[in-house]
């Protein structure tokens, strides 16, 4: 199975006012040609398939590699959140966490888990 890769989705992967894409296309079309991407997000899964789709690219994340608030009932830094990711996707290959925030970060250390921090406000 391939490594994955987990995206944090407001604020990262997306800006939800207005609704745009904050990660490349480009860099997500060719990291999913070699990694499992995968989302972890706060959000209901209807909004965010709907804003996946809106800034196509929800082919990108297949549906048992996104979670939401529907489907665990803890939040970040809940490391429970990584371990529910893990076992849907019967895999512990997670290579890197891609989050915006301290929750973010201490959620992936908590795992042990590589983290970059995307700062969408300023692209860093």
């Amino acid at each position: 199975m391939k490594k994955i890769i987990i995206f944090d989705f407001a604020g990262t992967l997306v800006c939800m006012r207005p609704v745009k894409l904050l990660v490349p296309y480009l860099l997500l079309a060719i990291l999913s040609k070699f990694f499992v991407l995968g989302i972890i997000t706060g959000a209901n899964r209807r909004n965010t398939m709907r804003i996946l789709n809106k800034v196509g690219i929800a082919n990108f994340f297949s549906d048992k590699a996104i979670i939401t608030k529907d489907d665990v009932s803890y939040s970040k830094p809940d490391i429970r959140l990584i371990n529910f990711f893990a076992r849907r996707l019967s895999s512990k290959e997670i290579f890197l966490y891609v989050g915006d925030s301290d929750k973010d970060f201490k959620m992936a250390k908590r795992y042990g888990v590589n983290f970059l921090c995307y700062n969408s406000v300023n692209g860093t």
